[in-house]
């Protein structure tokens, strides 16, 4: 990760810069409630993932023409980040990518993490050509964006995960990937987003689940078992359960999976970090 930076507006948000990744990420809070299932109250909240893509990048052209004049216009900085006293004016549907949920109960025992995203962000117009008013649209079911969220918005969700497991100092217990059938958006005439099933497209769901107390046979520190609960829908591409106890800091290996898991919601929680500072202020003071 080179950075990370708040974002100064009422909502909470933050901005990622991440190496090698063809975007600036946000982050932003879009709602919490409160939820109970089979006997467990816990926290649910929502977060919207955005992507500013770098102008040299392939996946700038995947954005919409909307996306891209707002990219090349005023409203952006040389940070590749809306500028703070432009941000009102950004129109708040463009560039979302994905959604993270964040669940954990109030007694603070475990922590789920679950990305939300299509594999296939496509988003069409659905233009009528006997329209006169709408002759300089495009054309009929013309394709307006197509991104590749699902893989975009891993290397967010990583980091996201690795670094949870360096501040809570735990690993994963379990790790699930599921799929069920997706969806792409329609922009009527109207200006109406509508939803479309789309059998060609998947509608992916990764979740890590992080407990404080593995071998607890506690509901309470069981979170797959109360809070988890798959769909008729959803198909299981992988389900892996781990003993963090049992995970070696060097020995253990993850199995790859097209490189959906990282390697260091494992081993970066056992980490020892020795700091070169000698003082708060970062002075190295005699």
């Amino acid at each position: 990760m080179r950075g990370v930076s708040p974002v100064w507006q009422d909502t909470p948000a933050y901005y990622f810069w991440i190496d090698k990744a063809p975007c600036v990420y946000s982050l932003e809070f879009s709602g919490a409630s409160r939820e109970s299932r089979l006997g467990v109250e816990f926290v649910d909240c929502e977060t919207l993932v955005r992507a500013f893509p770098f102008r040299n990048s392939d996946l700038y052209n995947c954005f919409s023409d909307i996306e891209k004049k707002a990219l090349n216009g005023p409203f952006f900085d040389g940070s590749n980040t809306p500028r703070v006293e432009c941000l009102e004016k950004l129109d708040k549907n463009l560039f979302i990518i994905s959604r993270i949920e964040w669940q954990y109960p109030e007694s603070g025992l475990w922590n789920i993490f679950a990305l939300n995203a299509l594999d296939s962000s496509i988003t069409r117009g659905d233009f009528r050509p006997d329209d006169s008013q709408l002759s300089q649209g495009p054309t009929v079911n013309s394709i307006l964006r197509k991104i590749p969220s699902w893989r975009i918005s891993l290397p967010l969700f990583d980091m996201l995960n690795s670094l949870y497991a360096l501040y809570s100092r735990t690993k994963p217990q379990r790790v699930r990937l599921t799929a069920e059938p997706g969806f792409e958006y329609v922009s009527s005439s109207a200006d109406e987003i509508q939803l479309v099933e789309n059998k060609s497209v998947q509608s992916l769901n990764l979740t890590t689940f992080f407990g404080s107390d593995p071998g607890s046979e506690n509901i309470a520190h069981q979170p797959h078992s109360c809070v988890a609960k798959a769909r008729d829908s959803e198909q299981a591409i992988f389900d892996l359960t781990f003993n963090p106890r049992d995970v070696c800091d060097y020995g253990f290996e993850v199995p790859s999976y097209e490189n959906k898991m990282g390697q260091h919601w494992w081993t970066i929680s056992d980490v020892q970090f020795d700091s070169l500072m000698t003082c708060p202020c970062g002075c190295n003071h005699d």
